[in-house]
């Protein structure tokens, strides 16, 4: 019972990630755009951060030991949760290198979770249909992430214009939630 309390716990956390990598994601190179960013430096960004996102990736394959992924992952979640914090603060700056770094480190931090929910789920329970379950939630809330946005971008609540960036903000709320069961999963 406590093994499937746990699975949930990291379910849960996925799911909150995945809304917030679904809603950021989609709008991503639409608020480099915004940023004077042209269609291949976004593509070089883009392409960087994937490319070390695999080195990095192979490193914790590597040196990280299943036991010390749950804390390397919650290491990773705040310095994205400050990362993206720093990228809604960068908007409309001109700093684009600095823009160009947290991007990059955003890409980076994406994939190592990614990646990294499939091997802690297997520290705690081993069956057939896991993987499924991890795969049906990321992808379904990642999709629910992509309609939330879609439904409000543009939109005025509240008094308050949604444009990208306010997608970012609000993404980072929901990467905020996603650290809460994960904290609590002992």
């Amino acid at each position: 019972m406590k093994k499937i309390k746990k699975e949930n716990q990291i379910l849960i956390m996925l799911a909150f990630f995945s809304i917030s990598v679904g809603l950021w994601g989609n709008f991503r190179q639409l608020w480099l755009q915004d940023n004077k960013f042209s269609v291949t430096n976004i593509s070089n960004i883009l392409s960087i951060g994937t490319l070390i996102s695999v080195i990095i990736i192979g490193l914790i394959g590597k040196y990280i030991k299943l036991d010390k992924i749950k804390n390397m992952l919650v290491i990773v979640l705040l310095v994205k949760v400050i990362n993206v914090f720093l990228l809604y603060f960068l908007n409309m700056t001109g700093y684009t290198e600095l823009i160009k770094l947290s991007i990059i480190i955003d890409i980076v931090t994406e994939y190592i979770v990614i990646t990294s929910i499939y091997p802690l789920i297997t520290t705690i329970i081993k069956t057939g249909t896991i993987y499924s379950k991890r795969r049906l939630t990321e992808y379904l809330f990642r999709d629910v992430g992509i309609l939330f946005g879609g439904m409000l971008i543009g939109k005025n609540i509240a008094k308050i214009f949604i444009n990208y960036n306010s997608c970012l903000f609000i993404s980072n709320i929901f990467l905020i939630f996603s650290l809460v069961p994960y904290l609590i999963f002992v």
